[in-house]
Order: structure tokens, then C-alpha cells, then sequence
């Protein structure tokens, strides 16, 4: 396909995952974002799940 994804749409991509509770999938969405606060806000998430 060759399209490439934008940070907002990563971010988003992310969001909806982590409602689906595939904090897999949203990590990689929020790493190819490059965005550093909601990977951290997200591994607190899977954290608190794991407890």
C-alpha cells in the first residue's frame, strides 16, 4: 500500500485500541506516533491491569 501514517492518526489508532483493550496494538500505534506521554499514560494502563 505505501501509505504513511501521520502522528494524529496513530494516536487515534491507539485510542480506539485501547478501548478494545489491545494495549498490544495501541503500543505500536503510540511508537510509530512518537508519542512519549501516551506511552507512558498507556503502560500505567496495562500496569493496573496486570494487578
Amino acid at each position: 500500500m505505501g501509505l504513511e501514517l501521520k502522528s494524529a492518526d496513530g494516536e487515534s489508532i491507539a485510542e480506539k485500541a485501547v478501548e478494545l483493550k489491545k494495549y498490544c496494538f495501541a503500543m505500536h500505534a503510540l511508537q510509530k506516533a512518537e508519542s512519549e506521554e501516551k506511552l507512558k499514560a498507556l503502560r500505567k494502563i496495562m500496569e493496573k491491569e496486570v494487578d
